[in-house]
């Protein structure tokens, strides 16, 4: 059965007049927006900023949100009366405006309490939404429900691995999309169509884009007038009329070793066919020679062998083998299901720094008999 509460848009003039109540902390949090949202003395609206930081308070004018909406819409092209499936927290951004574009183009809302399996509990139902968004992992766990559930889907808060960009493309009936975007930037100011694009297309007319010295990007949007500086390095292409972002990875990730910079986001994506239906990460790790070198997190209660292509750490790609291997039983996660890498690397190396026993295997097909270093947590 479908959680909380269908069709937002019947009950707008109820919550106003405070004759909705709310069943879950979920459902209150929803109608706490909508209040504020219809309050016409509230001229802002107050949003907490994402990420693995200290979340910020970010205040938008309504009028910049609606401008944003109507701008997403224009790619989406979804009609009056759409069938919409929010199952995102509403502590961020993606829920958020999910929302306002319901109420200005009048869709549908069907509200589920957010989890890592949104599609499971109504896949006996007869609705198929028109657009619903998800975060990777809830596309991971969806993936058998996707394609007889929702014709568009937006999936965003996270890097995508190439093995969960394959099976999505497997998908039939539903038009996939990744976004870029961020809580500064009133949600996605770039989609990727991944069906027929390495890029993701820039939705902005008008925006301005232009990297630092870092390759980060800077963005200024008018239509919103926002102005924000990333951490996020990227290439920016331009063809014809259209602007193209290529995501490479964070600056704050970027692995200096002896002098080379490794950008884990790549490695993590060269692995993901090889490291399949396990939670592992890339981080740099300090050494006396190299000043950093590259480590491989698997969340794993034992450790285990994997092969791989032979020529996978060859040519340029040779720096990118993972000098270290730890197996920690779990991981650390944000609000939003992303892996917290160095909450999750620092309490393995502090918490549990004396109860490691190391085992040396090797790891990879290719490495020719040369050993890596496994460092397994037996806790």
């Amino acid at each position: 059965m479908i959680d909380a509460f269908n069709y937002i848009n019947d009950i707008y003039y109820d919550i106003i007049n405070k004759k909705y109540y709310y069943n879950n902390l979920y459902e209150k949090k929803i109608i706490i927006f909508l209040e504020k949202w219809f309050d016409k003395r509230q001229e802002k609206i107050t949003i907490k900023s994402s990420g693995t930081n200290k979340r910020k308070k970010i205040f938008f004018k309504k009028k910049y949100m609606i401008n944003s909406s109507i701008i997403s819409n224009k790619f989406f092209r979804l009609k009056k009366f759409s069938k919409i499936l929010l199952c995102l927290p509403m502590d961020y951004i993606a829920a958020i405006m999910l929302l306002v574009r319901s109420i200005i183009f009048k869709w549908k809302v069907y509200c589920i309490k957010p989890n890592s399996n949104p599609l499971f509990n109504i896949k006996y139902n007869n609705i198929k939404f028109d657009f619903s968004s998800f975060t990777p992992f809830q596309a991971y766990n969806s993936i058998s429900y996707i394609n007889e559930k929702i014709k568009i889907l937006l999936i965003g808060g996270g890097s995508m691995s190439d093995y969960l960009i394959n099976k999505l493309n497997n998908l039939t009936k539903t038009k996939c999309y990744l976004s870029y975007g961020m809580t500064e930037t009133l949600s996605h100011i770039a989609i990727r169509d991944i069906k027929k694009h390495k890029y993701y297309k820039v939705l902005y007319k008008n925006i301005i884009l232009n990297t630092d010295k870092k390759k980060c990007l800077n963005i200024f949007l008018p239509y919103i007038n926002i102005k924000v500086k990333t951490r996020d390095i990227v290439n920016i292409i331009k063809k014809k009329k259209e602007i193209y972002l290529e995501y490479i990875g964070r600056f704050d990730n970027i692995i200096n070793s002896g002098g080379i910079k490794i950008y884990p986001e790549i490695l993590e994506k060269l692995l993901s066919n090889f490291i399949i239906n396990i939670k592992y990460f890339i981080i740099g790790k300090k050494d006396k020679i190299f000043g950093n070198i590259v480590t491989l997190f698997i969340e794993s209660k034992s450790f285990f062998s994997i092969k791989v292509n032979n020529d996978l750490f060859n040519y340029k790609y040779k720096i990118f083998k993972p000098r270290e291997i730890y197996f920690v039983p779990k991981f650390i996660f944000t609000n939003t299901g992303k892996i917290n890498k160095k909450k999750t690397y620092s309490k393995f190396f502090i918490e549990f720094e004396k109860k490691f026993f190391i085992v040396k295997k090797k790891f990879f097909s290719n490495i020719n008999g040369k050993e890596i270093v496994y460092i397994y947590n037996i806790k």
